[in-house]
């Protein structure tokens, strides 16, 4: 059941029939996604910066909340946060199978417009993000993926260190300049905005997630990229605008260096799938030569990159007192090593998957 919040009407349901249509003949708009699991505490803030948001009238928009599997309160206080007199309407999307992924694709399949914003539940975008991503995606019918600028909101106070490592946590500027962006772009997806028919016509020509996402406490990543290097595949641009700005609430308790471990630990099994979508985006653009394509080489060359990377920041964090940063550097080259070795056959069946994928341009 899809239950919406209108600009200054009731709550209703949105029948199975028009929901179909919807999907068959998305109308030009955006449609902004929020994946919440158990988010009472944090959408308040998160709507209230949507309900500011200052969209031309001519274009379409809505909110789509998804609430996915939480135990909490969770769509109550949606309900209760979203102004009555906001100019979007609001609608509750209840998805029962948890996982990021299961999520968005329920957020995909229930919005009524063509742009998917996709907005995470900690995420306050500016006044003009909205009609920006519009804007930047009815300009560029090329372009199937956009992200903006996010900057970190750490609750109470930030450790010192958490300026140097606030990357990882979906933060910080995504290019050099705002425009098309090389194919290789590493995005994150708080603030992305993809076109449907795009993600659409990837889905139909055979795509499918092998990285799954945030699950739970899980910290499953990659999902993004993941995306981003599909579209590429799929002869679609990427684009960047700092102008699409947003500021990323970081719980206290996810600005602990126990928390910045985990996540990095967790990059590391992403990185077969990752670099298996890297090597065919370079041997799409033609950057890469077939025989440093073999496994073994991208074993050693994985490695060689990690130990060169410890080499290379390692002093710096130890200039800066990061002691406990420069041993998880070192630590991740013997968990790359592993990770390779003992899952190395994911790699070569993904590789193998995508020289055979319908959606691969050539």
């Amino acid at each position: 059941m899809t239950v919406a919040l209108g600009a200054t009407s009731s709550w209703w349901r949105l029948p199975s029939d028009c929901l179909f249509l919807f999907n068959q003949y998305p109308m030009t708009g955006v449609s902004v996604i929020l994946c919440c699991h158990n988010s009472a505490r944090r959408l308040p803030d998160t709507l209230l910066h949507l309900s500011r948001q200052m969209v031309p009238a001519a274009v379409k928009w809505e909110v789509l909340v998804v609430d996915n599997a939480s135990t909490d309160n969770t769509a109550e206080a949606a309900k209760k946060a979203w102004p009555q007199d906001a100019k979007a309407a609001l609608r509750l999307v209840p998805q029962p199978i948890a996982g990021l992924s299961h999520a968005r694709e329920k957020g995909v399949e229930s919005a009524r417009y063509d742009f998917l914003l996709f907005c995470d539940d900690d995420n306050w975008l500016d006044p003009n993000y909205v009609a920006r991503a519009y804007e930047i995606l009815a300009k560029h019918p090329r372009v199937a993926l956009a992200g903006g600028w996010g900057e970190p909101v750490v609750e109470n106070k930030s450790p010192r260190w958490f300026a140097d490592f606030s990357g990882p946590y979906g933060t910080g500027p995504q290019g050099a300049q705002a425009g098309v962006v090389s194919p290789l772009m590493t995005f994150y997806g708080a603030g992305a905005v993809v076109r449907k028919e795009d993600y659409l016509q990837l889905k139909s020509e055979g795509f499918r997630f092998f990285l799954s996402g945030r699950k739970g406490k899980k910290l499953t990543t990659g999902e993004d990229r993941e995306l981003a290097y599909a579209f590429s595949l799929n002869g679609k641009e990427l684009y960047y605008d700092p102008e699409m700005k947003f500021r990323h609430f970081i719980p206290k308790e996810r600005a602990t260096f126990g928390y910045y471990r985990r996540m990095m630990q967790n990059c590391v099994p992403a990185g077969l799938v990752l670099q298996a979508y890297q090597l065919a985006v370079l041997s799409r653009i033609g950057k890469r030569s077939p025989w440093k394509n073999s496994y073994p080489w991208i074993l050693t060359m994985m490695v060689v990159s990690q130990i060169r990377r410890a080499m290379e920041v390692s002093l710096g964090y130890l200039a800066k007192g990061y002691g406990r940063h420069f041993l998880l550097e070192w630590a991740l080259v013997p968990q790359t090593l592993w990770v390779w070795l003992s899952r190395g056959r994911e790699f070569v069946e993904v590789r193998k998957a995508l020289s055979q994928a319908a959606y691969v341009r050539i």
